[in-house]
């Protein structure tokens, strides 16, 4: 099972990097082995998700029985009830009761065995329009479309009605053994676009790496169609790929945006990859920035290691600024210290900045307490 977890954290890595895939804690992704559904945990940003401790295990048979039984009473019970009777039924299905699972758990269920669902700004823009469903189904005439359903258990069972729609006009018997799904047969091995209105998409496959794909084609696809392009997002994966080859560190990168300090990029580099002046800038930007020759300069980042002893923190390639860290969060945080440098020094002259001595560097970087209140 180590594996697939594996699998499941680069799957949230790939998403949870990605401004224009997921904002704040939104998206969620799960897979499904030997009879158990792994899903991220509730409130967990996906870029959070470094090992199990991000996801719930659940019984899936258990939790297609839950939504077969749910789609009985679902005519029966107002809203609130059908959410409280449903929260109890995946709770009774948990094998880690400490962890909350994700609030789309009754949705993941019904498919696999690799499953993520975002919020990608190009796609939603077109979900959240009039005419999205006829758009959708003209590009993609297989996508599974969903009308617009309060998420949570509302929602997993609209999905569900359309998957045993597709069953049954195929004249399949709705398989709720095995591995659970309200898939027929024919379709288990076939990669599933979902589109849900005013919401976001579903991407489910056997793969991590047909998941990935198929996420960037449609993404792409539907912007090309609305003339948004967000390409420049991708390339947060790019570096992360590129940091990969050098390190097993855990990492992902940050497309950065703020104007002061593309501002600075553009007007006086130096700036941005300058040694630090100040302990906060050391401890959360590193011993320096770094610019690539290219997206694939792996020379340059190992040169950078053996020079500095760390990975680079702040990299500049081409006209783009990107920040790498554990996760999003730390990312952010990074960014506010790098701009906060920045802001100090663009009146100074370069020649008069008191720049931290490298012992004194060293030190900083090697003490716990610093340590401590970085990994925070």
């Amino acid at each position: 099972m180590a594996v697939e977890v594996n699998e499941l954290v680069n799957l949230c890595s790939f998403a949870g990097e990605r401004f224009d895939l997921s904002q704040a804690g939104g998206g969620n992704a799960s897979f499904v082995r030997d009879g158990e559904l792994w899903i991220t945990a509730s409130g967990w940003p996906l870029s959070d998700v470094k090992d199990a401790s991000g996801t719930c295990r659940l019984d899936h048979a258990a939790l297609v029985e839950t939504m077969r039984n749910l789609k009985g009473k679902q005519s029966k019970l107002e809203k609130t009830e059908l959410e409280r009777v449903a929260g109890k039924a995946v709770a009774q299905c948990s094998k880690t009761p400490d962890v909350r699972p994700s609030i789309e758990t009754l949705m993941h269920c019904l498919l696999g065995p690799f499953t993520l669902h975002t919020h990608p700004i190009a796609v939603t823009a077109l979900l959240c329009r009039k005419n999205w469903k006829s758009v959708i189904q003209s590009l993609y005439p297989e996508a599974i479309c969903v009308d617009y359903e309060t998420p949570g258990v509302r929602l997993a069972l609209a999905l569900m009605d359309k998957l045993d729609e597709i069953s049954e006009a195929e004249n399949k018997v709705v398989d709720t053994g095995g591995n659970g799904s309200a898939l027929s047969k024919k379709n288990k091995s076939k990669s599933k676009k979902v589109f849900l209105e005013n919401h976001g998409v579903i991407i489910s496959a056997p793969t991590v790496e047909e998941v990935i794909d198929s996420t960037n084609e449609v993404v792409a696809k539907v912007g090309e169609h609305l003339g948004l392009n967000l390409a420049h997002y991708r390339l947060t994966n790019q570096i992360t790929s590129l940091m990969r080859t050098v390190s097993t560190e855990s990492v992902c990168s940050y497309y950065c945006e703020d104007k002061v300090l593309l501002d600075a990029l553009k007007s006086n580099e130096d700036l941005i990859i300058e040694r630090p002046s100040w302990p906060d800038q050391l401890v959360y930007c590193g011993s320096a920035g770094l610019r690539l020759k290219s997206l694939g300069d792996a020379r340059s980042i190992k040169d950078f290691i053996e020079k500095y002893q760390h990975l680079p923190k702040v990299i500049v390639v081409d006209d783009h600024l990107f920040i790498v860290d554990r996760t999003i969060k730390h990312c952010r945080r990074l960014e506010e210290v790098l701009k906060a440098h920045v802001m100090m020094l663009s009146n100074a002259d370069m020649d008069e900045v008191q720049f931290l001595s490298n012992d004194e560097q060293q030190y900083l970087l090697n003490w716990e307490a610093e340590k401590a209140r970085q990994r925070m």
